[in-house]
Parts: structure tokens; sequence; C-alpha cells
């Protein structure tokens, strides 16, 4: 894959090939076991796995080449993929696709949809979204943060616990959410500069110091300024503060970049400051590892590295942040997934980890421990 022109707004074109269908995109999101690509026509295209109808193309079939999500042929702008399900932003209106058992679709059901369907009440105007495991924000450009779906946790923000199949506000939030995450059971913003969380607070998860769930929002500890990203994790987040990165939760695996051990047991309720990280632009958790860019377009991973989810070309957890293999300048983007990265870096398409479900969109490696270019359309 490589750039061959600039957008109408500037963003860079890619020229893919998968599975023998070539079409340019500007973004790539990487799921748990799937991958989806917004088209320069503002369509979506995904593959991988489809157990609950998450590749939206009316089936329930998996597929390691590109198949069209139905209905969603322009005019989307913004992707963000959950575990079985995925949701669209489609000229400002909310679409939601795939697993639906707790509601996570936002249509006033709990029946799973294998095509998109409209999130209610949410036709216009939404800025932002997060999929979680079985839930999903959304953040509106003139109006309150919305979340639906699975709420044991709070994970909803509203202040109770009980699962909702239709958005609801998420108390005591005021102000424009400028970044927007959610994870296994919990969720987090930011709003001027401030980070908040709530929900599910397992080995400190929310970095407000304490262990106990939380079913309204509230205050990363320290975290009050500065603050421009966060992305959350199973059970560990992390956030960029005036460049650098801090995180909390579990620390095994070194996944708070720290230089704890790998093999820890133990966990940080208060954030602690990676290691040697600066002029840090984009940021993105997985399931138990993180990934960011740098001003100079670099990438660097750190966690849990079983698949080669940090790129490095080992299998080795690592405590702090590693270069992944190949990148010293032009990532523009980056999102993690479970258990593989996908990234947009100098005129080239690359992700790396897991390709066990096809979500390279291609049949073979099953895996790379150092980013694979996807094939490049001529």
């Amino acid at each position: 894959m490589k750039a061959v022109y600039k957008g109408a707004n500037g963003q860079a074109v890619y020229a893919l090939e998968v599975g023998g269908e070539q079409f340019n995109i500007t973004q790539l999101v990487a799921g748990v076991d799937y991958t989806c690509a917004v088209t320069t026509e503002g369509a979506v295209k995904c593959w991988g796995v489809n157990t609950k109808g998450q590749l939206g193309d009316g089936s329930t079939l998996s597929s390691k080449t590109p198949v069209s999500v139905v209905g969603l042929t322009s005019q989307v702008t913004a992707l963000a993929l959950g575990r079985t399900h995925a949701c669209a932003i489609q000229a400002g209106a909310l679409k939601c696709w795939g697993g639906n058992g707790a509601g996570q679709l936002g249509d006033g059901s709990t029946v799973d949809r294998l095509t998109p369907t409209q999130v209610t009440g949410l036709t216009a105007n939404v800025g932002l979204i997060a999929t979680g495991d079985e839930h999903t924000c959304a953040s509106l450009t003139s109006g309150p943060l919305m979340c639906w779906g699975l709420n044991s946790n709070g994970q909803l923000g509203d202040g109770s616990n009980s699962q909702r199949s239709v958005p609801v506000a998420v108390t005591g939030l005021n102000g424009n959410v400028t970044s927007l995450s959610a994870g296994t059971g919990g969720t987090c913003a930011v709003i001027a500069g401030s980070a908040k969380c709530w929900g599910l607070n397992a080995n400190g998860v929310l970095g407000n110091g304490l262990t106990t769930n939380e079913n309204k929002p509230v205050q990363v500890y320290g975290l009050t300024s500065g603050v421009t990203q966060i992305s959350q994790g199973d059970i560990h987040a992390c956030a960029i503060v005036s460049g650098g990165v801090r995180c909390w939760g579990h620390m095994n695996y070194g996944r708070l970049g720290n230089g704890g051990a790998t093999t820890s047991s133990s966990y940080s309720a208060y954030p602690v400051q990676v290691s040697g990280l600066s002029g840090v632009t984009n940021l993105s958790a997985g399931g138990s590892f993180t990934c960011v860019t740098t001003t100079t377009g670099a990438v660097r991973c750190w966690g849990f590295n079983q698949f080669g989810t940090l790129g490095d070309g080992t299998t080795t957890h690592r405590s702090t942040p590693v270069a992944t293999s190949g990148f010293t300048a032009g990532a523009s983007s980056l999102r993690a997934g479970r258990s593989h990265v996908c990234a947009l870096v100098s005129g080239q398409a690359k992700c790396w980890g897991s390709n066990s479900s096809g979500q390279f969109g291609v049949a073979t490696p099953t895996g790379s421990l150092v980013p694979y270019d996807l094939p490049v359309g001529q």
C-alpha cells in the first residue's frame, strides 16, 4: 500500500490491494481479530472474524478478503471497532452493527445485526465514538456524552448499573470531549485537558487511587490539565500528558512501561511515567500492550508481546518502550487491536502481530513479529 495523492481535506490517501481488490483508503482500524478501512469515497470495507456479523456484510461468514459493509457506501468520517461490534459516523449520524447481546448497538434491542442499524436518537452531530467489549459511547458536537450497552461495572457512567439498549447521558460531564476511549469494562474521556474515567476498577484501572468500581466519572489522579489523549486496554490505561505518557492499572507483562518486572502481579492505581518518551502525538492501547507515535513519526510499543504486537522482531514482553522495526519517521495513524496493530506510515500500510483470522487481509502469514506491508496497489 502506498500514498498516491492527497485527499481534498489534506489527508494522505493509500492505494490498498487486498484479496485482489484495489481501493483507496484514508483510515485503517484494528479490532479484535478483524480489521476495517474507510475508503476515499467514505465507504467501509472489513475483513477477518465475523461470528456476530461484525464485518457488516449481512452474513456471519468470516473473510480473509475485504467485504463491503452494507449501506455504508459514502460519507463515513470515523470508525470504531469493539470485540464483536463496530460503529461508524455517517454524515453525522451513528450506525452500529454486529454483536448486540447487551444492547451495545443502541437500537433499543438485544438482537445481533448483520448490517448497520441506526443508534436511537443519534441522527446528527456525533463527534467522537468509542467501542468497548460490550458497550459504546459517543460525544455530540453540541450536547452530552452518551453511552449504552453492558453496565454491570458502571461503564455507562449514568449513576446506575442497569444495562441500556439506547443511549443515556453520562453524569456530570460538562464541556467538549476531546478524547474518548472504551475498554473491557470501563470508559475514559478527556475534557478541557483533564482525564476522567468510570466503570470497572479492578487493578486500579480508573487511576483514582482506589479499586472500587465507579458508575459515575471520577478524576484520574493528578491528570487535571495537559492531557491530550487517553486510551484504555483490558486492565490498564494510558494518557498523553504534555508530550509524555502516563499509565496505570495492572503491571504484568510490563504494560505500564515504567521498567517494572514483566512477571509482576502488582498494580498501580495511580498514573506512573512511561520511561523515555517525549513528543508523543498518538496513543493506542491494545489488550495488554500500548503503542505510540512521536513527532518524528517513529513508533514505539511496550507490554505483552506473545503475538509480536510490539513489532520488534521478538516475542519478549517489554516493560519499557521499544522501537517497532522499520519505523523511523512518517507514521500518520496507529490503531491497536486485541492481538494485532495497524498503521499508515510513510506511504505504506502495515500490520503486525497475529493474523490467525486473516486480519491482515491475507491468508498467510499467520502473523508477523515485524510490520507486514499490506499488498501495494499498482
